[in-house]
């Protein structure tokens, strides 16, 4: 039977962040891998050059209000701000297109609230989190009587945004148990890898074989509790190791000798670029819950992947996503550690094990999104 998809996403391409990489390719690639798709819509805010791209028949870009109660009693959430020009649009045009199902992503979240006029108007809805928005513990700092406050808040609108959709998606099963009312609906909770886009990796030339130093990499964002300082400490003097950095540059990167600064590039240029280094590396705060996209990526490039965490060692997500492929390290994040292990990496052959990589691409994840529009 023919169905009408809409997919809402405060960010889509070509927005450069990784909270539009997924929600962009299922829009693309739905209507190529299910046929019963007659029409795919996207709703954005993030401006488009065309209103039409591969796989998607219509973009209507909406923007935020300026005069909504609800953006200005909850400016954290831009999501807030966004969900009376949602209405509007549903009120003015929704029911014209007959959607069948509307998919809707966050960070933010916020716009969630949208799900009451979903319901009411007989549509089924399926919310992806990605990460959790209560219970975050990144981010969870119950410290004051304000975050108190804002934690139960949190909370009582995460357990409302998951009893009102029809179906919930997240990326990992630690995230699914960290959501509010997990126990209550569990039933209705899904996991969908984040996994990587195997377009870019189809054609990718064979690395390039160096017989000098080995070439570390790690692509993103360096944060305070995910911080490199101790692998550079590691590598220092050492002429065995090299350390590449993909992203913004960092000015205290820029001054040392084995550590080279690539500077932000595009998702195909760092593909590209990491496929001719020989160990990958992932910062890992330790919460079980984190399994960031970069482990899919260095999956598919079939690199040695050093994890580097401040937690437990072989814990979490990561753990259960790695454990069973053949080329991971893991290191607690101090110079001793660190050191131990890279002489065990140089000391130990690459395994050319067969890896069965592809139940961790887009197209494996679109798939089990499909399979849950029954």
């Amino acid at each position: 039977m023919p169905m009408n998809v809409l997919f809402i996403a405060y960010y889509f391409e070509p927005f450069t962040g990784v909270g539009a990489k997924r929600i962009t390719y299922w829009a693309k690639n739905i209507k190529r891998l299910d046929p019963r798709i007659n029409k795919c819509h996207v709703i954005t805010t993030t401006i488009q050059v065309d209103k039409v791209m591969n796989g998607v028949d219509e973009i209507f870009v909406v923007p935020t209000s300026s005069n909504s109660f609800l953006g200005k009693v909850f400016k954290f959430d831009p999501g807030a701000a966004w969900l009376k020009s949602l209405e509007l649009f549903f009120t003015e045009k929704a029911q014209y297109h007959k959607y069948d199902y509307v998919v809707l992503t966050g960070n933010p979240f916020f716009h969630f609230f949208i799900l009451r006029k979903l319901k009411k108007m007989g549509i089924k809805s399926i919310i992806d989190f990605r990460d959790p928005l209560a219970n975050n513990p990144r981010s969870i700092k119950a410290d004051s009587l304000k975050r108190k406050v804002k934690s139960i808040l949190l909370r009582l609108v995460e357990k409302y945004f998951i009893k009102t959709s029809s179906l919930t998606i997240t990326v990992n099963q630690y995230c699914a148990e960290l959501l509010s009312g997990f126990e209550r609906y569990r039933k209705k909770v899904y996991v969908i890898d984040n996994g990587f886009d195997e377009r870019y990796f189809s054609e990718l030339p064979e690395p390039k074989v160096s017989s000098g130093p080995l070439n570390l990499v790690y692509a993103g964002s360096l944060y305070a509790d995910r911080s490199a300082s101790s692998l550079i400490n590691a590598i220092l003097d050492n002429e065995d190791f090299i350390f590449n950095h993909i992203g913004n540059i960092n000015p205290d990167l820029e001054e040392i000798d084995n550590v080279i600064s690539h500077g932000l590039k595009s998702y195909p240029e760092t593909i590209k670029l990491m496929n001719d280094f020989q160990i990958t590396v992932i910062f890992t705060s330790g919460y079980n819950f984190e399994s960031t996209t970069k482990i899919f990526d260095y999956i598919a490039l079939n690199k040695t992947i050093l994890i580097l965490t401040e937690g437990q060692l072989k814990t979490g997500a990561l753990y259960d996503i790695t454990k069973s492929y053949p080329n991971v390290f893991w290191a607690k994040n101090n110079v001793e550690s660190i050191s131990n292990v890279l002489a065990e990496i140089k000391s130990t052959p690459f395994s050319q094990v067969a890896f069965e990589k592809m139940k961790y691409s887009r197209e494996a994840g679109l798939k089990q999104l499909i399979n849950l529009m029954k």
